[in-house]
């Protein structure tokens, strides 16, 4: 038994280490990909095309940031704009503040939708997808959010490619002073949006994310707008999408749409927003898998043999991460060295800090200043897993209804917002 558990540490411990050098190649490809294609954009064919772009914004007790967001919307290089706020029937002053900035920007093309019943996301995006929006490109933007000016003109540039169909932006932490939990999930979106270089890189990609995302229209209409029985409505919409086949219907990672959202400020409250996202992400695998494999003449290899196995192997490491560690704990006693945390802390560090360098947008001064809690991270990062394990475990006791794709609450609620607190760049 002794022996099994051994290799069975060796093994995962393979994975872990395989993926890291995956991302950190894959990474680089993108970037230099990226760069070459930067020439492209000089091409008429990029200045000509001007869609309309249709910006969402779902909302439920948003007052602390609604306005922040319609600003950073407004303020837009691409001025063939729609912004749509949807109040999904807040209780606080989100619809009496979104009023005013209509009568402030009455020049502007903003219409504000409101509710009478809490439905949820999905319902409000979809309400507002059939009866109101009408670019030929959907932009969905999360209340606490905001985006840079080149953003949306950016997103506009990948669909000129008649072969794309949606794209994922590139999402960050809004900053805030003294807060641990604000640095852990800083460090993690760099690190996880990282890893979308190398499945847009190899055509792998199905979770896009609803901060900053966007589609063709006329896709979505195709594809049966967002699904309300989902608990995560953003990665229903884009695994129903790259089932059908991502060779066709291709689905992006756009590392410079970037978009800025706040960080959830409590462990409640994170561990609810994990909870969720996971069973959500459960939710759609389930309904999905065995739709990429009846279409998988037009898949590519890596998502088939990879990132769609992987999302069931990582589920199941992550269910035995307690079990590792208590190994691990175990072989440093009966050895009576600590090289194998030693190890660890060491290859979190170095790729950390390799993902923050890497990073094309964040200044020197902030990678100089981030940089200065890399020693820390592999401890905070501790917190972070037992955030998910306590998430993965949750949704054990949920199979049925996540196998049947039943969600047990439409309405949503949106997690505490920081609003002022929030250091803007």
């Amino acid at each position: 038994m002794q022996e099994i558990t051994f290799y069975t540490f060796l093994i995962i411990g393979f994975i872990y280490f395989s993926h890291i050098a995956i991302f950190c190649i894959g990474g680089n490809i993108y970037d230099i990909v990226q760069t070459l294609n930067k020439n492209k954009l000089k091409n008429s064919r990029y200045k000509k095309y001007h869609p309309q772009v249709s910006v969402l914004i779902p909302a439920y007790n948003e007052e602390l940031v609604i306005e922040r967001c319609l600003e950073s919307v407004i303020k837009s290089q691409h001025r063939k704009l729609q912004i749509i706020a949807i109040n999904d029937n807040s209780s606080d002053n989100t619809a009496q503040i979104v009023r005013e900035f209509i009568r402030n920007n009455s020049k502007k093309n903003i219409r504000l939708i409101s509710r009478r019943k809490n439905q949820g996301k999905a319902m409000g995006l979809n309400y507002a997808l059939k009866k109101y929006a009408t670019g030929e490109l959907i932009m969905t933007l999360d209340a606490d959010s905001i985006l840079e000016k080149r953003t949306i003109s950016n997103a506009v540039k990948y669909f000129i490619n008649n072969n794309i169909h949606g794209i994922a932006a590139n999402v960050r932490i809004l900053p805030s002073r003294g807060s641990f939990l604000n640095l852990l999930q800083l460090f993690e979106y760099l690190v996880s949006y990282r890893t979308k270089k190398f499945y847009s890189l190899t055509n792998s990609e199905f979770i896009i994310g609803g901060v900053g995302s966007v589609y063709r229209k006329d896709t979505m209409k195709n594809f049966g707008y967002y699904d309300d029985s989902s608990a995560t409505e953003d990665i229903g919409l884009s695994m129903k999408i790259a089932s059908s086949g991502t060779k066709s219907m291709k689905l992006k990672y756009a590392s410079n749409v970037i978009a800025f959202t706040e960080s959830v400020s409590t462990i409640p409250q994170l561990l609810k927003q994990r909870y969720r996202w996971k069973y959500g992400n459960l939710q759609n695998l389930f309904k999905y898998s065995s739709k990429f494999i009846a279409n998988r003449k037009n898949q590519s290899k890596v998502m088939l043999f990879y990132r769609l196995p992987m999302s069931y192997l990582s589920e199941i490491l992550l269910l035995l991460e307690p079990f590792l560690l208590s190994y691990a704990f175990y072989l440093s006693y009966k050895s009576g060295t600590i090289s194998v945390f030693v190890s660890a802390y060491i290859l979190l560090s170095v790729y950390s800090a390799f993902v923050l360098w890497s990073d094309e947008y964040l200044s020197v001064a902030n990678k100089r200043k981030l940089s200065l809690a890399v020693p820390a991270l592999y401890f905070l990062f501790y917190i972070m897993s037992f955030i998910q394990i306590a998430a993965a475990i949750k949704c054990l006791g949920k199979i049925p209804s996540i196998a049947t794709s039943n969600s047990s609450n439409n309405t949503w609620i949106s997690p505490k917002r920081l609003g002022a607190k929030i250091l803007l760049r």
